[in-house]
């Protein structure tokens, strides 16, 4: 019974060694593509172009940073798939991504299917700075739930038609730094409707800012309705470059803006 048994299961081993073999010996015939050449990565940009590998239908490039002198694993940007074309010559894109101040190594892989992966790289670095991130709305403390700004209220007057307190619409803007280099700022509030701008600090610091009508320059009273737009920019600092500036409209805010302190 037992040489019966043996004899079953011989041909079955014999025959998950030669598939095994075979699998094995699959993997090592597979050919390895050429890498891409001709890399370029411009780190302030975000621009890239590379000439493609033969035989690759896609390739795939990827960006990591070096954190104290150590590459790190995980990639801060990625192209995501790009197709190899028809001619799968000469490739170029942009990152949709802000590479801060520091230094970086691209990586672009050539793919294929029964092929092994080949891929080539360049490192650099960006003396770019970051974008600021800009809020600006209307703060209306008449609105339900509405809170004055920081600043000194205007004097009050008394709505003849419904006897309560008026009191004055403000704007609040914040400034939020994405870098920690930019000192400074250069703000300038533009009224649309006329394009004329109508307050600019030229060294305006990231946090909350709060304007009146007694702020601007030939404004009286500020209404919801009015048209405004916000423009910051980073000020320049040496060895480095600033992005163009934000630009954002004043919008309307649900019960008003900043609280009173």
């Amino acid at each position: 019974m037992k040489k019966r048994i043996l004899a079953l299961l011989l041909p079955i081993l014999f025959s998950g060694m030669l598939v095994s073999c075979n699998n094995s010996e699959t993997q090592k015939s597979n050919p390895t593509l050429d890498a891409p050449t001709n890399l370029t990565f411009d780190f302030n940009t975000a621009a890239y172009s590379f000439t493609g590998s033969p035989n690759a239908t896609f390739y795939s490039l990827k960006v990591y940073q070096f954190v104290d002198g150590t590459l790190d694993s995980h990639a801060v940007a990625s192209s995501g798939m790009i197709r190899a074309t028809e001619s799968n010559t000469d490739y170029s894109g942009t990152l949709d991504y802000e590479f801060l101040p520091g230094d970086y190594r691209a990586v672009v892989k050539a793919i294929a299917p029964r092929y092994k992966t080949n891929q080539t790289q360049v490192e650099g670095k960006s003396t770019m700075l970051g974008s600021p991130e800009v809020e600006a709305k209307f703060n209306d403390p008449n609105s339900a739930g509405g809170g004055p700004g920081p600043g000194p209220m205007a004097t009050a007057a008394d709505d003849p038609a419904t006897g309560e307190e008026e009191k004055e619409v403000t704007i609040d803007i914040t400034i939020t730094a994405t870098d920690t280099i930019t000192v400074d700022y250069t703000l300038i509030l533009t009224n649309t409707a006329t394009n004329t701008i109508v307050y600019q600090n030229d060294h305006a610091l990231a946090g909350a800012l709060n304007l009146k009508a007694a702020d601007l320059k030939d404004v009286t009273t500020i209404t919801t309705d009015d048209k405004y737009s916000v423009s910051v920019q980073g000020n320049g600092v040496e060895g480095y470059t600033q992005r163009d500036a934000v630009v954002v409209e004043v919008t309307k805010s649900i019960g008003g803006g900043f609280q009173p302190f």
